[in-house]
């Protein structure tokens, strides 16, 4: 599974199994969620800028926001209700193809998907 960066948005592509993984993890988050997802990181980024190692997604106050430093890395951080509908994204048909995705991003809920938070594209690989 990637984690992919630019400045300015994230792709996590995985098989169908991975993102459904990661989506039960975010389901099943409680008041004490705080998780660190780790991905392959070898290979070319292209047409991305960087592959990250790590995703770390833990519980806040607000909505869902996903943010890249030098100092964190990326993480995404929500209350638990903006959480679950971040793991409605991860979900694909058992029979979804390469490249069938889902985008997390300012086109979604204000209540679940913070302003200023970077965009996301959940990819089948």
């Amino acid at each position: 599974m990637k984690l992919f960066r630019t400045i300015d948005e994230l792709e996590i592509s995985g098989s169908i199994r991975e993102l459904a993984e990661i989506q039960r993890s975010l389901e099943n988050a409680n008041d004490a969620y705080n998780r660190t997802f780790t991905f392959d990181n070898s290979g070319s980024p292209e047409p991305y800028e960087f592959l990250e190692a790590q995703l770390k997604v833990c519980i806040s106050s607000g909505a869902a926001c996903a943010t890249f430093s030098d100092n964190e890395g990326v993480k995404i951080s929500g209350n638990l209700e903006s959480l679950r509908v971040l793991a409605s994204f991860f979900n694909f048909e058992l029979d979804a193809v390469p490249g069938e995705h889902n985008h997390w991003d300012e086109a979604c809920d204000s209540s679940y998907f913070a302003s200023g938070s970077l965009p996301l594209v959940v990819s089948v690989s």
